[in-house]
């Protein structure tokens, strides 16, 4: 009886594949069905690729890239993808289609390695509505750049990504998202429990939306964030001069948020760094920092130097030993932030006979409103000589008896 050709795929043939223990092996027609389309694997040096229903080997070849292309292709509406322990070579860059989800077996586990000029994974639309390439999901896997060359991911005019417990490494750009030729270029894009190190430049991301990082490890050097509005670091660890870098160019972006963040070792980069292009008159709309520790940066550089930007609020933030604040931030609000003092109060007392008392006042900067109150008449009362450290409270007529004077300063960059 001949076999339909529509099943045909599905027969097993032990001229496939180098024995057949392989085929017994890998493909037992007692196989309960898989909850993957298809699972990858590698023996020897070839790669193989099993349908996840029909438990039969349908690609293999000696280029992981092509066989897993292939089953990629083989799913125009979208599937899982189960590519199991192994370090798998890729002579190309592969193209995940929307709705596909590929997963290994963990970080260190299952390794794609780059073994071409261009990088390890490419999603490249062309509509407007990015629509080409969304909802995509690469999970529990290594991508390894080797050598810092091409890209781990490049992704232009797409959409709905979420990279699970992903590690990127040795290639010149980690994640590669948008252009600056051009808007609106890529949008909602989750990285949670990822590691991104090693790279030239650990992000590239221009002219999209949407961006979140969660419990992410960066390190190894600066990404370049440039017109990226909804972008958010949550609980996210910085180290080896790997700073946030944004760049405002051609909009006014809305909204980035730093929360509960640890920055270690930049000992030649400030550890957040947000400016405009210098020939532009845009700006940070909603500046969100909260909760945000800052170890080890360098003499010279800061915790924090943000300009252009309107309507900021940064508290509770450990560390703050050197901060720059641009002149041109507006509305912000700077609170409560370790070595750097923007509200205090205290006493100080105007001895007997005396007309005057000179007062520490501990801001990190030249107050720039001072209250005073006396706590006895001893008329008219006032403030001068006000310098980054110090100013002096002065009294209209000397008190015989020594008088307390209660004081308030704020200090707004």
């Amino acid at each position: 009886m001949s076999v339909p050709d529509e099943l045909r795929r599905y027969v097993p043939r032990t001229d496939l594949y180098d024995s057949f223990d392989l085929v017994h092996y890998h493909m037992p027609l007692e196989q309960p069905p898989s909850t993957a389309s298809y699972i990858i694997f590698k023996k020897g040096n070839k790669y193989y690729a099993k349908n996840g229903t029909y438990g039969h080997i349908e690609y293999e070849g000696e280029d992981a890239a092509t066989v897993i292309q292939s089953v990629l292709d083989a799913l125009p509406n979208g599937g899982k993808v189960f590519i199991k322990a192994g370090n798998y070579l890729l002579n190309s860059r592969i193209t995940p289609k929307s709705n596909t989800m590929i997963c290994g077996e963990g970080q260190g586990v299952t390794i794609l390695t780059r073994n071409n000029p261009d990088g390890v994974f490419v999603n490249y639309g062309a509509s407007a509505d990015l629509t080409d390439y969304q909802f995509i999901v690469i999970k529990d896997l290594t991508i390894d750049g080797v050598d810092r060359t091409g890209h781990g991911y490049r992704i232009y005019k797409a959409r709905w990504f979420l990279f699970d417990n992903v590690e990127i490494k040795g290639f010149n750009i980690g994640i590669y998202a948008g252009s600056r030729s051009s808007s609106d270029l890529f949008a909602f894009l989750i990285f949670r429990d990822c590691r991104i190190w090693d790279c030239d430049t650990l992000l590239s991301f221009w002219a999209g939306s949407s961006v979140r990082f969660e419990r992410c490890y960066l390190s190894g050097n600066p990404s370049v964030l440039e017109d990226v509005a909804a972008l958010s670091f949550d609980n996210c660890y910085f180290s080896a001069n790997a700073r946030i870098g944004y760049r405002i160019y051609s909009r006014n972006d809305q909204m980035l948020k730093i929360l509960g963040c640890q920055f270690e070792n930049f000992p030649s980069s400030s550890c957040v760094h947000i400016r405009r292009e210098s020939d532009t008159s845009y700006r940070l709309e909603n500046l969100l920092m909260i909760g945000n520790q800052f170890f080890d940066y360098g003499s010279g550089y800061y915790a924090f130097d943000i300009d252009n930007v309107e309507d900021a609020y940064i508290a509770n933030n450990l560390r703050c030993t050197n901060v720059n604040i641009g002149s041109d931030v507006s509305n912000l609000v700077l609170i409560n932030n370790e070595n750097y003092v923007t509200e205090n109060s205290g006493t100080a007392t105007i001895p007997s006979g005396s007309t005057s008392v000179t007062v520490n006042h501990g801001l990190a900067g030249t107050p720039t409103t001072i209250i005073v109150t006396p706590s006895a008449q001893i008329g008219d009362v006032w403030v001068d000589s006000v310098t980054s450290t110090s100013f002096t409270i002065n009294c209209e007529t000397a008190p015989s008896s020594d008088i307390t004077v209660y004081w308030r300063a704020e200090y707004k960059p």
